[in-house]
C-alpha cells in the first residue's frame, strides 16, 4: 500500500515542518536554561490552521527527548479534577512504579437531573489538591533528574479560574526551585480576551509567541522533503505553482502536498507534475473555505460581515489591498463608522492592515470563499 506522507488533518504533526525554528530554539532555550528561565513559560497564538497545536506537539517531543515528563491538560469542565485525580498520579506512576497512583472508592450515589458520585481516598490521606499531586510528580522527577512539562492547547477555551489554579500550583513549584514547564496555544483573539481578566496574570507573563505565514523557502523545502520521503519528487515548475497555491498558510501546505500527491499516484506518473496541481487548486480552495473560513466565520457579528463581504466584492475588483475608504463608501458610511468593525476584525485575525489606509484578509482564498456563498 502507497502512504501518503502529508498530513492535512487539524493537530497532526507532519513529516517534516515547516520553519518555526526561532520557535523551537525559543522552547529548548527554555528546557536547558535552567529554573526561573523565561522561555520556560510559552504563549502560542495564531489564528486557524497556522500550526499552533503542531508546534505543541514538537514541544513535547523535545521535551521527552531531554527525558522530560509531559503532562497535557484539557481545557474542559474537569480539567483540573482530570489532572489531579488522573493525569498527575498516572505520571509518576508510570515514572516511578514504587509511587502508586492514589486508589479512590466509591462511597455514595447520588441520583438527580444531574446525578452525583462521591469518593474517598482509600488509605484516608488528606483529599488530593492539584498542587499537591503536581508536587508530587516534581519531587519524583527531581530525584530521577528530569524536569515536569504541563501543555495546554486550545487556551482560549479554557475557565478563568482553573487556569488561575493551574498558573498557582506552577508558580509555587518554580519558587520552590523545580524544574517545570508551561506551553499553551490557542486562537489569537481568544487569548487576547482572557489575558484582560485578572485571574491570568502568569499567563500574561509568559513569553509570547506570535505564529504567522511560512516563508516560500520553508515551503518549498517542506514539501520536497516530505514527498521525498514517499520516492516521489515535485518537477520543478510543478513546485513553483504548488508554493504559490499555499501562500505560506501551514494548513495549506499539508493539504496541497496531499492532494498533489495523489493526484500524481492516481495518473500512474512517478513525480508531481505541473498537471497534477493546477488540477488540484480549486479543490484545494473548496476545502479551505469548509474546514477554515466557515469555522473561522461562524461566530461573526452582522456589521462584521457586512464589512467582510464588501471586501470579498472589492477584492475581485481591486485586487488583495482594498481601500478602507472605499469600504466604508460601498457600505454607504463614513470611514470612522466602519473602524470598530475593522478593529473587530483584525483581531478576530480575519483582516490585517496592508498599505496605509488598506486592509486585505488574513488567511489565503477568504475572498474568493465569501463571494461564492453569497451566490
Amino acid at each position: 500500500m502507497i502512504t501518503n506522507p502529508f498530513r492535512p488533518g487539524f493537530g497532526v504533526s507532519p513529516f517534516e515542518l515547516g520553519g518555526r525554528q526561532v520557535e523551537l530554539s525559543t522552547f529548548m532555550y527554555g528546557l536547558l536554561g535552567g529554573v526561573g528561565s523565561m522561555q520556560r513559560a510559552l504563549l502560542v497564538s495564531g489564528s486557524r490552521g497556522v500550526g499552533k497545536t503542531v508546534l505543541l506537539n514538537e514541544f513535547e517531543r523535545q521535551a521527552r527527548e531531554q527525558g522530560w515528563v509531559v503532562v497535557r491538560a484539557y481545557p474542559d469542565a474537569e480539567m483540573i479534577s482530570r489532572l489531579r485525580d488522573s493525569t498527575l498520579p498516572q505520571a509518576y506512576y508510570d515514572l516511578d512504579q514504587s509511587e502508586p497512583p492514589r486508589k479512590r472508592t466509591v462511597t455514595g450515589i447520588g441520583i438527580s437531573s444531574l446525578g452525583s458520585v462521591t469518593t474517598q481516598v482509600e488509605d484516608h490521606d488528606p483529599a488530593p489538591t492539584l498542587l499537591g499531586e503536581l508536587r508530587r510528580l516534581a519531587e519524583i522527577a527531581q530525584v530521577h533528574g528530569v524536569g515536569v512539562l504541563i501543555t495546554l492547547d486550545e487556551l482560549q477555551a479554557a475557565r478563568i479560574e482553573d487556569l488561575a489554579q493551574l498558573a498557582t500550583a506552577i508558580q509555587d513549584l518554580v519558587r520552590d526551585n523545580f524544574d517545570i514547564a508551561f506551553a499553551t496555544a490557542g486562537l489569537t483573539f481568544g487569548v487576547e480576551a482572557l489575558l484582560e481578566h485578572p485571574g491570568t496574570t502568569f499567563m500574561r507573563r509568559a513569553q509570547r509567541l506570535e505564529l504567522g505565514g511560512l516563508s516560500d523557502t520553508d515551503v518549498a523545502e517542506a514539501l520536497t522533503k516530505t514527498a521525498a520521503a514517499s520516492g516521489r519528487e515535485f518537477e520543478e515548475g510543478a513546485l513553483l505553482l504548488a508554493v504559490d497555491l499555499v501562500q505560506g498558510y501551514p494548513f495549506l501546505l499539508q493539504l496541497v502536498g496531499s492532494l498533489a500527491w495523489a493526484r500524481s499516484v492516481m495518473a500512474g506518473d512517478t513525480s508531481i507534475k505541473e498537471a497534477h496541481v493546477l488540477a488540484i487548486a480549486e479543490d484545494v480552495k473548496q476545502l479551505m473555505g469548509i474546514q477554515v473560513h466557515k469555522i473561522a466565520l461562524k461566530a461573526v457579528p452582522d456589521g462584521e460581515m457586512e464589512f467582510l463581504r464588501t471586501m470579498a466584492r472589492l477584492e475581485a475588483e481591486h485586487g488583495p489591498e482594498i481601500p478602507v475608504a472605499r469600504i466604508a463608501a460601498e457600505m454607504g458610511r463614513k470611514p470612522n463608522g466602519i473602524s470598530v468593525w475593522r478593529r473587530n476584525l483584525i483581531e478576530r485575525d480575519l483582516v490585517t492592515p496592508s498599505s496605509y489606509g488598506h486592509v486585505r484578509f488574513a488567511m489565503p482564498y477568504m475572498g474568493e470563499y465569501l463571494r461564492s456563498v453569497e451566490m
